[in-house]
């Protein structure tokens, strides 16, 4: 919900006017698109929102568009994101491995070290 309606009932609260809780209070009201109170048509939203990080968690490609600020212009702001497993170089593996025998081995010297103080 908090990216359906990008927090517009806190910003119309601060002002003094509340969204419509449902379509029949929509209706009571008698708002028109362009009211500032008319929270399913985004009126009060604001203009940057913070969405935080999303996790993609299905790969594939996904399409995304802002529907707000979209007259079939240049204005339109749509991305593509394309989401897959993680495809590792031959160095990145060369280099894992490299680290897991080189922890291995000062883990046996440090081993040998101790043993010897003692």
């Amino acid at each position: 919900e908090r990216f359906a309606f990008l927090d517009q009932q806190m910003y119309t609260e601060q002002v003094g006017e509340s969204c419509p809780k449902d379509k029949a209070d929509l209706e009571d009201r008698n708002l028109n698109d362009n009211d500032d109170e008319h929270c399913q048509q985004l009126n009060a939203a604001p203009a940057y929102f913070d969405g935080g990080l999303v996790e993609m968690r299905v790969r594939g490609t996904h399409h995304i568009a802002s529907t707000r600020n979209n007259d079939y212009s240049n204005r339109s702001q749509k991305a593509t994101i394309y989401v897959g497993h993680a495809h590792l170089r031959w160095w990145e593996i060369a280099a894992i491995i490299g680290g897991a025998v080189a922890a291995v081995w000062l883990a046996y010297l440090i081993g040998n070290a101790v043993h010897a103080y003692m």
